[in-house]
C-alpha cells in the first residue's frame, strides 16, 4: 500500500498539495476575536517554530514533519519521525543530531545513519 501511495504522489506531483495549501491558507480569526486584533488592526505577526522534516531526496516528498516551539530542541522532534523510516532506507542527518540514543533508534528502523560532522564519533555500524 505504501508503495502505491508513493507512486501516486509521484504521478500527481506537488500541485495538489500546493492547491490544498492555497485553499486553506489565510486569516482564520473572527472579527473581534481575542488575540487576532491589535489597535484595530489584524495582528500579522509570524510565530517562530522549530521543525524537522523527513524528506525523500529523489522525489522531494515529505513522509513526515514534526513542529514545536522555537525554543524546543531538534532531537526530540527527530525522534517523533522514527515511524517514517523503514528497512532499506538511508537516513542522513547533520551535526545537530549527534546523539547515541537517537542514532540507535534510527538504526533500529533504517539501514544507515551517516551524519555530516566535523568530528566523526564512532557510531555503531549497522550491517
Amino acid at each position: 500500500m505504501t508503495a502505491k501511495l508513493s507512486r501516486g504522489r509521484g504521478k500527481l506531483g506537488s500541485d495538489p498539495v500546493r492547491m490544498l495549501f492555497e485553499h486553506a491558507a489565510g486569516p482564520a480569526g473572527e472579527d473581534g476575536a481575542a488575540g487576532v486584533w491589535c489597535c484595530g488592526l489584524r495582528d500579522g505577526a509570524f510565530p517562530q517554530v522549530r521543525w524537522v522534516a523527513a524528506a525523500e531526496s529523489g522525489t522531494g516528498s515529505m513522509p513526515g514533519a514534526a513542529m514545536a516551539r522555537y525554543t524546543d530542541a531538534e532531537q526530540p522532534l527527530a525522534a517523533d519521525l522514527l515511524g517514517c523510516f523503514g528497512p532499506g532506507m538511508l537516513v542522513l542527518a547533520d551535526r545537530q543530531f549527534l546523539s547515541w540514543s537517537l542514532a540507535r533508534a534510527v538504526l533500529a528502523t533504517a539501514v544507515g545513519f551517516p551524519q555530516l560532522s566535523h568530528a566523526q564519533p564512532p557510531f555503531p555500524h549497522h550491517p
